[in-house]
């Protein structure tokens, strides 16, 4: 369901996940070294956030739509996250970027606009779309030319559009499809006991 509406809803856990990897025919991708697989995400004021993260940017405020991962070579197929804690806390935004008929600007732009990912000896240079899918995260991606630039504002115009996902219960996962469909996360400033474990995929071989 996912792959065909860009997410989709299911009652299980991560661990469930984790534990069944081979059986679901994916690959679960490490966080780092000698971190947990899950990771735990909580609404972080800024001064207290890691750097070049969104929580650093933007606070407790709204997240911006983006995928997870953009700033690695190859980003997660999927991204799931399951609510912990918090129920009706800070909503899940979604918009299936992919799926959705541009214009022939934005189109030109998705595919050849050019864009400076991440900062330093590790940056490197891509588009927001290719054959394997969507790359974007305005955190970490810079637009180099008027075509990237056009994608950066037209994705800044459409955020009004994307849909709300309401967590009303902890031990529901949702699964985004991270290389079609952009999230982000409404204001949290109100919602500090919100806990959600996310887990990143790649389909396997």
């Amino acid at each position: 369901m996912a792959r065909k509406d860009g997410w989709s809803t299911c009652v299980a856990s991560l661990r469930d996940v984790i534990d069944q990897q081979g059986k679901l025919g994916v690959i679960v991708m490490p966080n780092g070294p000698k971190r947990d697989a899950i990771s735990i995400l909580k609404p972080t004021p800024s001064e207290l956030a890691r750097p070049a993260s969104l929580s650093r940017l933007h606070g407790t405020s709204r997240f911006p739509l983006h995928t997870d991962g953009a700033h690695w070579p190859e980003p997660p197929d999927f991204v799931l996250l399951e609510l912990l804690a918090g129920k009706d806390s800070a909503a899940t935004t979604l918009l299936p970027l992919a799926k959705l008929a541009h214009p022939s600007p934005v189109a030109e732009g998705l595919d050849h606009g050019v864009f400076l990912v991440g900062r330093g000896n590790s940056a490197f240079l891509a588009t927001a779309r290719t054959r394997k899918g969507l790359r974007y995260d305005s955190g970490c991606m810079t637009s180099l030319d008027g075509r990237a630039r056009t994608v950066r504002d037209y994705v800044a115009r459409i955020e009004s559009h994307a849909t709300e996902h309401r967590w009303a219960e902890p031990g529901q996962i949702l699964v985004i499809d991270n290389r079609a469909t952009i999230h982000g996360r409404g204001d949290a400033s109100m919602s500090r006991d919100r806990v959600v474990g996310r887990l990143l995929l790649r389909m396997g071989p």
